[in-house]
C-alpha cells in the first residue's frame, strides 16, 4: 500500500509567499540567518532551511556557512 500526502493549496501558497519574502530580505540585507528568518516568519528553522535549499537549488541564492545566505546574481 502506498500513501500519498498532498499539501493543501493554502499551504503551498504560504510557502511560495514566504520564499518570495525571504528572497526580498536577503536581497535587501545581503544576508540572513536561519534563526532570524524563522522568528520573523513564525516557522521552524527546519522550514526555513527547506526554503533556503529550494531557493539555492533554483539558483536564487548561494549559501555560506556562518555568514548567512547572500543573493546570487543571475545571468540574464
Amino acid at each position: 500500500m502506498v500513501f500519498v500526502w498532498f499539501r493543501k493549496e493554502t499551504e503551498v501558497k504560504a510557502a511560495i509567499e514566504r520564499r518570495m519574502e525571504i528572497l526580498e530580505v536577503i536581497t535587501r540585507q545581503g544576508k540572513a540567518r536561519v534563526e532570524n528568518l524563522a522568528e520573523r516568519f513564525n516557522v521552524s528553522s527546519v522550514t526555513i532551511r527547506s526554503d533556503l535549499s529550494f531557493l539555492e537549488k533554483n539558483g536564487y541564492i548561494v549559501r555560506f556557512a556562518r555568514f548567512g545566505y547572500p543573493e546570487r546574481r543571475r545571468n540574464c
